[in-house]
């Protein structure tokens, strides 16, 4: 198992919202029970360092525990999740550079409202 900061400092970040680049989820992770295991919030998050470039979809993580800030079933947890990390390997910064910038990383918030056109 990949070892992330996540378990050594109990950070929840990448899951309190869950944030990822819009567009690029094409279906919400199942349960095995057949249940998303994400809702979709009317927010977008824009990285202030990247305004014209990012969008990032919101969701609510169900199987997030609030008080531990881990995930309920973390061994059987969905790829996704267990491939995101703060951390890049490839990174010439080290893992502690890295999760200092990605907990430090700063949004604008956007409310989305659908247009239902004119009534």
């Amino acid at each position: 198992m990949k070892k992330w900061p996540c378990i050594e400092k109990g950070c929840s970040w990448c899951c309190d919202p869950v944030k990822i680049i819009k567009f690029t989820l094409k279906e919400i992770p199942k349960a095995q029970n057949g249940k998303d295991l994400r809702e979709l919030l009317k927010e977008e998050r824009i990285p202030k360092d990247k305004p014209d470039t990012v969008r990032l979809q919101i969701y609510k993580c169900l199987l997030l525990d609030k008080n531990t800030g881990l995930c309920k079933e973390y061994e059987n947890r969905p790829d996704i999740c267990k491939n995101s990390s703060c951390i890049n390997k490839d990174s010439n910064k080290t893992k502690e550079e890295q999760y200092k910038l990605t907990i430090e990383s700063e949004f604008y918030k956007n409310k989305i409202n659908k247009w239902k056109g004119c009534d």
